[in-house]
């Protein structure tokens, strides 16, 4: 059984890096300005950037699992163990349910890799063989993954 893998899109991650450290320059300008306010409501915007970040990282698939590698640990779920998949509009996101386990996975408009047709393909036959049913859904940005984090091999 191969593992395949993919990684997320770099413009993405430019993109979420570059507003991140924009927003974090225009806070240290409004500090030397004194304009303490401004300064933490940039800040705070900056934070928001830092979150999808610590959401992405390479995902890896095989009949058996997907499992996906972030900064804050690995997280795994058995297909076995899924039931339904939540999906956001934009098709960045999608968070695939168990009994008492969720995983929090980036959506293949953000795939890129050589192997990014075939996780597709794989992705693609478990739903069929499997009939799992796919919701969208506006939350699925918002959640967390639970009940899925496993130690690294």
């Amino acid at each position: 059984m191969r593992t395949l893998r993919v990684k997320v899109a770099a413009d993405y991650l430019f993109t979420l890096w570059f507003f991140f450290v924009l927003l974090l320059l225009i806070s240290c300008f409004a500090l030397c300005f004194n304009a303490y306010w401004t300064a933490l409501f940039f800040l705070i915007s900056a934070n928001l950037c830092l979150v999808p970040l610590l959401r992405v990282g390479p995902l890896e698939m095989n009949e058996e699992y997907i499992r996906i590698r972030l900064a804050v640990g690995c997280f795994e779920i058995a297909w076995d163990e899924i039931e339904w998949i939540e999906i956001n509009d934009f098709e960045t996101f999608m968070v695939l349910h168990g009994e008492n386990k969720k995983l929090l996975i980036y959506a293949r408009s953000l795939w890129r890799g050589r192997e990014k047709d075939d996780v597709y393909r794989l992705f693609r036959h478990q739903i069929e063989d499997r009939e799992l049913k796919v919701v969208e859904s506006e939350k699925v940005q918002w959640q967390l993954s639970k009940g899925t984090r496993v130690k690294e091999f």
